[in-house]
């Protein structure tokens, strides 16, 4: 039993979402083009339908083709968002849960995210006592995810490639339209 309250959260999914969305389109990325170091951005997906699981990614982001990262947000049901970070390794080189801050995770969660190589992310979005903005933090890094683990499978990843650049498509045309 819990002493105080697990989910008094002032929060809804759709806020950590957006949030957590925001943080990494504007997140840069190392990477090492010849023998110079090169900032890049990640395309950041959100509420992507992944219909040969029968699931729904919160957020997807992409580095490139090779790097790909699932984020499942969650403001309280820690049991159904593992469930869902590890449908998604059968895609997804990374693999990560985003719970509020304030949400209890009992030690068998953690250990079953560990057993998964899931990672978790904690994200905050009001500190008590002063008024600092938001945060996100990385708690444990997820590890990466490889067909040789017997999760991921190449015909649903390369599904789920294709449906992101159509959706890449989609927002370039209404791009146009606008400008």
């Amino acid at each position: 039993m819990n002493l105080i309250e697990k989910y008094n959260l002032s929060t809804s999914e759709d806020q950590m979402q957006k949030a957590v969305a925001d943080f990494f389109a504007d997140y840069e990325y190392d990477r090492l083009t010849g023998y110079e170091w090169q900032n890049i951005k990640g395309t950041v997906y959100r509420e992507v339908t992944i219909p040969n699981i029968g699931r729904r990614s919160d957020i997807i982001v992409k580095i490139n083709d090779r790097k790909i990262f699932n984020i499942e947000c969650k403001t309280n049901d820690i049991t159904g968002v593992i469930q869902q970070a590890i449908n998604h390794l059968y895609w997804a080189d990374y693999s990560y849960i985003c719970v509020h801050a304030k949400t209890y995770i009992a030690p068998y969660h953690v250990a079953n995210m560990i057993k998964h190589g899931l990672g978790l992310m904690l994200w905050q979005n009001e500190n008590q006592g002063d008024k600092r903005p938001e945060a996100l933090v990385d708690v444990f890094g997820a590890e990466l995810n490889t067909y040789k683990a017997g999760k991921k499978q190449k015909p649903l990843r390369e599904m789920v490639l294709k449906r992101l650049k159509k959706l890449d498509l989609v927002d370039s045309q209404k791009q146009l339209q606008f400008t």
